[in-house]
């Protein structure tokens, strides 16, 4: 099982860059579906399994970070936001800078109620 939720958790990501470099946008669109559908069905049996059989993320057979580095981890991305935001060109690259500190607004978000919504 844990090979399995191991996989089925890869394909997921891997299916998320088909979804992002096809020119298909019916490739597009089934893809977006269908990762979005599978990352929440694998969730849904990774923790059944777990639960059932008390298992933590560490018996995986790929490197998974601990809950408790997901500030570290977060914060580390959002640096990286900020300095790809500093590389681009704003008259050229203005509305994607501003998609990129969307996403840093999600990364203070998240870090915030990691931090303080225990």
């Amino acid at each position: 099982m844990n090979e399995f939720i191991t996989r089925s958790l890869h394909l997921v990501t891997v299916a998320h860059m088909m979804h992002l470099n096809t020119k298909s946008y019916s490739q597009h669109k089934a893809l977006g579906s269908f990762y979005s559908d599978l990352d929440s069905k694998v969730d849904a049996v990774a923790e059944a399994w777990m639960g059932e059989n008390e298992l933590e993320f560490d018996t995986f057979t790929i490197d998974v970070p601990k809950p408790n580095d997901a500030i570290k981890i977060i914060t580390e991305y959002c640096n990286l936001c900020h300095e790809m935001a500093k590389l681009l060109d704003v008259d050229e690259y203005g509305y994607i800078i501003n998609m990129i500190q969307d996403i840093e607004a999600l990364n203070y978000s998240t870090i915030y109620k990691l931090k303080n919504l225990k």
